[in-house]
């Protein structure tokens, strides 16, 4: 979930043509990012040579954001961003295990503000580079399933704050339309996470610096400007 904040953050920041990076250029965009993974575990008997699985992971990312910006010098933007995503993880046991399969789903909303400054300024295709920062919340749930067919559900709720670097592309297709490819780069990212099962609460506090999302680099998006300055 926290890897998916950091995507959100990352999606959200472009803008147009030269004349666009204009002062009192307003711009507004839709990102829509997936992503995921598949892992397996296996183990090797050095005395009989048998190999046998011990886990298998599936994970998926969800993610769209809109946001909007605002030229407040000639090259540089300043935006906001808002958060809508879902991150889902599927874990699958082998007997004898007790349990079969754990399932998290963890919903996340939030906003972060950004500030990006363009440095390569061709026809059509631009780069960027710029800072940001976000927080976020969510509440989800983790549901554990046995092989005797018994489950069990646990709720979680997960806090999480990000500030870090980020960069992109952006390559137009219309005078003012373009597409926009963000990159995940380098974050501090801090999440806090609490759970509640049998009338106890565990609580997690956790930060880490992440470079990429989840193996998922570049988010496409696009920007569409309603407003240009004279």
């Amino acid at each position: 979930m926290k890897k998916i904040f950091i995507t959100v953050l990352l999606a959200t920041m472009s803008t147009g043509l030269f004349a666009q990076l204009t002062k009192g250029a307003l711009a507004f965009t839709g990102t829509f990012g997936l992503g995921g993974s598949k892992q397996e575990n296996t183990q090797t008997n050095l005395n009989t040579g048998v190999t046998s699985n011990t886990l298998d992971q599936k994970t998926k990312n969800l993610v769209f954001l809109p946001g909007v910006s605002y030229f407040v010098s000639d090259k540089l933007e300043a935006g906001i961003a808002f958060i809508v995503s879902k991150n889902t993880q599927i874990n699958n046991y082998p007997q004898p295990n007790l349990n079969r399969e754990t399932k998290s789903e963890n919903p996340f909303t939030g906003f972060g503000i950004f500030g990006n400054y363009y440095f390569i300024n061709q026809e059509k295709f631009h780069m960027y580079a710029g800072l940001q920062l976000g927080v976020g919340s969510g509440t989800g749930n983790v549901t554990t399933t046995q092989y005797s067919g018994n489950s069990t559900v646990v709720e979680t709720k997960n806090n999480a704050s990000t500030f870090g670097l980020n960069g992109g592309f952006i390559y137009f297709v219309k005078s003012n339309i373009a597409l926009n490819g963000s990159l995940g780069l380098l974050s501090f990212n801090k999440l806090k996470t609490s759970s509640t099962s049998n009338n106890n609460t565990n609580k997690t506090d956790s930060g880490n610096w992440a470079f990429g999302v989840n193996g998922v680099i570049i988010n496409i998006g696009v920007k569409v400007f309603l407003f240009k300055k004279a």
